[in-house]
């Protein structure tokens, strides 16, 4: 049957990871021996490519193509090839993930759990998904990041209420997570997908960039190589600064060099703006969840940005308590997500997963976006959108709402789903429509409409006819511009011939 591996497909690395001989949740070492894979795709996929990943030097470099997961309209041109939707270039990555997890288990990998930031709609799980289909592998379950790093930690016979803080490459999630002996449950998570570490090497870079140009040299981010070069050093930089209360940096462009110094409060005074959206994102999730800073028992911190102490300081004062952090903070969700994939394995081959780390808690997660529908007001003829199941929801979830027929024998019923939170239709976002068929009905007939979500968060509708109490439709719910079974099996076979170094 093959193998079932736990994949984090990340913003910056990529890893895979399994469950080893000794119980314990192995990362899975690439054909250069390195645990994690860049995910940046140079036609191809590896180390080389991420030597020189910011921005894309080249034409067959692109870096970051997880925060365009979800975004049907992106794409990325391959000279004298194809033109590659996020998907293709994000499954270019999983399958190079997956051709070492085979290499180093000797036998065919064919299925994943994968992981996703908890803030990431039905366009962006979609798209992951389809992801790992084009690189050929069955999704057996996806997995919220946060989810992941508790199971990655979780021990049985403790029981508490914890605040784990996620802050990757690309993305910050916050989430409110009880634990007992046998049961994980996630009760609020709030999150950010265009706020991560990146950010912060960008703020970095600007700081820079002005200290050399105020040296007499010129604007670095004008040209590819010299704003490459200065990504880099800001990443060094930002490294020392965790450690330093000060870096110096050598620039150099157009035969001038000059050594800039940069202290750690200049660095926090420049990225001020994020570090207080990643406070009211975290202050929202703990009052989402119902508590206040006493309520929490533990702050766990995973994702290779919460290595910066300013982060770590700004939700230590915070929660008035001491962070932990895994010896490797990047690691966490990967491993989370081996775990996963074991339990998937041992229910399919009938077997006991003897071979975990104690008993394997149930998983209670939360919707992590609002479903709606938009709606007309009769009285205003504006258009508005009414959120049926909230945000934070237990899933599986459903929840009904009743509207009714605006004329005699209306012929149809409009259905346009969305997925927010908000009363603007401007500011949610519409995951699709669906025509449904009414019998004959006066003006005012009572229309029943059901929203729920699956354990893995599929959305889907159900339509009533509360006159007759006949079903009128059920429908499964996906984004606007996801990608078809049909045009699936056609990247399978496009990407065949395209070569990965």
């Amino acid at each position: 049957m093959g193998y079932v591996i736990g994949i984090d497909l990340g913003t910056s690395f990529s890893a895979a990871a399994r469950v080893g001989a000794a119980g314990r949740p192995e990362l899975i070492p690439g054909r250069h021996g390195k645990l994690r894979t860049p995910s940046v795709v140079r036609v191809g996929v590896g180390p080389a490519g991420a030597a020189r990943r910011w921005p894309a030097p080249a034409s067959r470099v692109v870096p970051l193509v997880k925060t365009a997961l979800g975004d049907p309209t992106w794409r990325f041109a391959v000279p004298d090839g194809p033109a590659l939707r996020a998907e293709e270039v994000a499954a270019l990555i999983v399958r190079q993930l997956r051709c070492d997890a085979q290499r180093a288990l000797g036998g065919p990998v064919t299925g994943a759990v994968v992981t996703v930031p908890a803030c990431a709609g039905d366009a962006a799980r979609q798209a992951t998904v389809n992801a790992l289909r084009i690189a050929g592998l069955a999704v057996r379950s996806v997995l919220n990041e946060p989810t992941a790093a508790v199971l990655a930690h979780w021990l049985p016979g403790t029981a508490g209420t914890a605040l784990v803080c996620d802050l990757g490459g690309g993305t910050f999630d916050a989430t409110v997570v009880r634990t007992d002996d046998r049961t994980v449950e996630i009760l609020a998570s709030e999150g950010d997908r265009t706020l991560g570490g990146i950010d912060w090497d960008s703020a970095l870079m600007a700081l820079l960039n002005h200290r050399f140009q105020d040296a007499g040299g010129p604007d670095l981010l004008t040209a590819d190589d010299t704003a490459l070069e200065l990504r880099s050093k800001a990443e060094v930089a930002k490294q020392q600064l965790s450690v330093d209360e000060q870096t110096v940096m050598l620039l150099g462009a157009n035969g001038l060099s000059r050594v800039v110094q940069v202290s750690r409060s200049e660095f926090e005074c420049a990225a001020a703006d994020l570090l207080a959206r990643a406070r009211e994102l975290t202050e929202h999730a703990v009052a989402a969840a119902g508590l206040g800073w006493s309520g929490l028992d533990r702050l766990v911190l995973v994702g290779g940005a919460t290595r910066m102490g300013m982060v770590r300081g700004m939700l230590e004062q915070l929660t008035g308590r001491s962070a932990e952090r895994p010896a490797s903070p990047e690691e966490s969700v990967v491993r989370g997500a081996a775990l996963r994939a074991r339990l998937v394995e041992a229910v399919e081959h009938g077997d006991l997963p003897g071979d975990l780390p104690g008993a394997v808690p149930a998983i209670v997660e939360v919707a992590s976006h609002g479903l709606g529908m938009l709606v007309r007001d009769v009285a205003t003829g504006t258009r508005r959108n009414v959120v049926v199941l909230p945000a934070n929801t237990r899933l599986p979830a459903e929840r009904r709402d009743v509207f009714a027929t605006v004329e005699d024998n209306q012929p149809r019923v409009e259905i346009e789903v969305t997925q927010g939170d908000d009363v603007d239709p401007a500011a949610v976002c519409r995951l699709g429509r669906r025509s449904v068929l009414l019998p004959p009905l006066p003006a005012g007939a009572p229309i029943g409409v059901a929203y729920g979500y699956d354990p893995d968060q599929t959305a889907y509708v159900e339509v009533t006819d509360l006159t007759s109490d006949e079903r009128l439709a059920r429908f499964e719910v996906r984004a606007a511009g996801a990608m078809s079974d049909r045009e699936v099996a056609e990247s399978i076979a496009r990407l065949a011939d395209l070569d990965v170094l």
